[in-house]
This record gives structure tokens, sequence and C-alpha cells, in this order.
């Protein structure tokens, strides 16, 4: 069984909706040089909630591509040193990553 983008329908556009709401502008600032601000919810946190995610998914025989690919995003983002900004900074690190 696998769950992908599409399994996340309305729910994941909401959740991407309220981000932007609550950290649509510090994520601007920092975009363009400014602070980012207060850290709510770090990277390094988000990392260790996919893997639960995937363990539990393993668990139960379902495949979660899009977690995989999440948790890839955000293990990258540790490994340069990101891990204890919040989650949100994620645009920020993708805008200003180096090309592999």
């Amino acid at each position: 069984m696998s769950v992908g983008i599409a399994g996340l329908g309305r729910m994941g556009a909401a959740i991407g909706a309220n981000v932007l709401k609550v950290r649509g502008a510090a994520i601007a600032s920092a975009l363009g040089g400014g602070d980012f601000g207060s850290v709510g919810f770090d990277i390094d946190s988000g990392r260790k909630d996919l893997r639960v995610m995937l363990a539990e998914a393993d668990a139960r025989r379902i495949e979660l591509p899009l977690v995989e690919c999440t948790l890839e995003c955000f293990d990258e983002a540790e490994a340069e040193g990101w891990g204890a900004r919040d989650a949100s900074n994620l645009p920020i690190y993708w805008s200003a990553r180096k090309s592999g």
C-alpha cells in the first residue's frame, strides 16, 4: 500500500496554507536577507517526527514516498548545519543551496 502526494488531499493544502499564514512574513524577510525570528519547530524535531512516521508505516507495511523524500530534504539541511533552525526556514535553505 502506498500513500503519495494525492493521499494528503485537503489536509496537505491546509497545512501549507497555515504555515504561510503564520510564518510567511518571516520567510519573506529571511529570503530578503533579514532576520527570520524565533524558532517554533526546528528541523531536527521534524526529522525525528518523520522517522517515527516511517517506522510506523513500515510496521503497517505502508509506503510513504512523500515522507521519505521529505526526510531526505530535512537530513540534507541538517547536514549543512540547519538542524536548529525553524522548519519553515527550508525555503530559505533550498533557495541558497548549492546544486550538487
